[in-house]
């Protein structure tokens, strides 16, 4: 199997990662969301033999901002994503709430779509995907590149009941 890296995508991810580390947080989020909307299909490794998406990378990123950069990346989705709530509520278009998910999942209104997307599964007898978008509600407990954090996409600040939610 050859997988289809890029090289270009490698550098970006790691020079915001010395933002990061730089506290330079329009930078960090402008980064992101150009990476994410320019190549989010290509894979990088975010560990030995494991591989996301760029756009799954960034998503999982933003979400594992500390609180100073996530105010900055809430800045600039949280008008986009509460449009789509308020789409989803007008019209019962799940697929505004996926939208949040796969766009702005570290958006304000991210908390708001999983618990939305859970309810509907388990309403259907879906039991697996709601447990799945539950799941993401929960804190995450390692690192994005940790084997306890690889790839996780989680709600930042959810205000959820994690006891009642495992």
């Amino acid at each position: 199997i050859t997988l289809d890296l890029d090289s270009s995508v490698t550098k970006r991810l790691a020079a915001i990662e010395d933002f990061i580390s730089e506290k330079q947080w329009d930078v960090v989020v402008s980064m992101l969301r150009q990476a994410q909307a320019e190549k989010p299909d290509k894979l990088v490794s975010i560990g030995p033999g494991w591989y996301v998406s760029v756009a799954r990378y960034c998503q999982c990123r933003a979400a594992t901002l500390p609180t100073a950069g996530l105010t900055v990346y809430r800045q600039q989705v949280n008008a986009t994503a509460k449009k789509w709530l308020d789409d989803f509520q007008q019209q019962r278009d799940r697929n505004s709430l996926l939208k949040i998910v796969r766009l702005a999942s570290a958006s304000s209104s991210s908390e708001a779509a999983l618990s939305r997307l859970a309810e509907q599964a388990f309403e259907a007898g879906d039991f697996c995907p709601a447990r799945a978008w539950w799941e993401m509600l929960l804190p995450a407990t390692g690192s994005l590149r940790s084997a306890a954090g690889i790839g996780l996409l989680r709600c930042p600040e959810a205000t959820s009941n994690a006891a009642q939610i495992r």
